[in-house]
């Protein structure tokens, strides 16, 4: 191919509303397979998107659909190299706000930022098994966390904006969110329970952080028998969840005694 050496390319579009999502991918097909390929920007009237960097340690990918990212994983060499040794930033339809919102995100070296999404896309199911940290923010449909499949390997999670989440994780006959340190569910309208069935031993297990805000339909925080496997939680916040009726099962301080045993802060507001 002539292009075979080709190393970057800039393209011009005159307005970001209407970012041309079939000439994106199109350029895309042909670009992911070249060994030297390294930067595709955009350049808008008031804005540059990048959409891939590749550096040193880093490759960074910023595309207006879900299934854009999978004709990328499909067909270039980067990706098959970032499984192994490098790191990633993924933004799926982050127009309006590309930059991490978890507090430690300095921490996860294969973030993805997933913004605007409807239904369960196949072409978004793997990549978050990939994945270190996670970001949902106004997701359209979704009902629980957990139809995006494993995220095992999740150690932080964000959940924000999403209308129609109701628990984050359904039925679950394996163990889950087993390496997850930190997560914010914030501004999540209809959230009812953070779990529906009983947890199975060693999900949730390495949870130290949980931030829970704008979840005015939350009424219990822990259900009974879940306590006793977060052993090491150490910060909770809860803020403008007015539906909150218990943190803590009476039955499970009763049963346990101690609870929560590396808890240092507690935090509550606008209850």
């Amino acid at each position: 191919s002539k292009l075979s050496r080709l190393e970057a390319l800039v393209v011009d579009v005159k307005s970001l509303d209407q970012w041309p999502t079939k000439v994106v991918e199109e350029i895309i097909k042909e670009v992911a397979p070249l060994e030297n390929f390294r930067s595709l920007k955009f350049f808008f009237s008031n804005e540059v998107v990048d959409v891939i960097e590749v550096v040193p340690s880093t490759l960074r990918i910023d595309v207006p659909e879900a299934d854009i990212l999978q004709t990328f994983i499909n067909k270039s060499r980067s990706w098959r190299k970032v499984q192994s040794i490098n790191s990633f930033q993924f933004f799926i339809g982050c127009k309006n706000s590309r930059d991490p919102q978890i507090p430690k995100r300095y921490l996860y070296e294969r973030y993805i930022k997933y913004c605007d999404g409807e239904g369960c896309n196949p072409s978004i199911l793997e990549v978050p098994v990939k994945a270190d940290a996670f970001e949902l923010v106004n997701h359209k449909d979704i009902k629980q966390l957990s139809d995006f499949g494993s995220m095992n390997e999740v150690r932080g999670c964000l959940v924000k904006s999403c209308n129609t989440i109701e628990t984050i994780v359904g039925t679950a006959d394996s163990v889950v969110l087993q390496n997850l340190e930190e997560f914010y569910v914030m501004k999540v309208p209809r959230l009812e329970c953070i779990w529906k069935s009983p947890m199975r031993p060693g999900s949730l297990s390495k949870l130290q952080i949980l931030v829970l805000s704008g979840c005015p339909m939350l009424i219990k925080i822990f259900p009974h028998g879940v306590i006793q496997q977060l052993t090491e939680i150490q910060y909770l916040k809860i803020e403008d969840c007015s539906g909150i009726e218990e943190i803590i099962s009476e039955a499970d301080i009763v049963a346990n005694g101690q609870v929560l045993p590396k808890l240092e802060e507690l935090t509550l507001l606008n209850m």
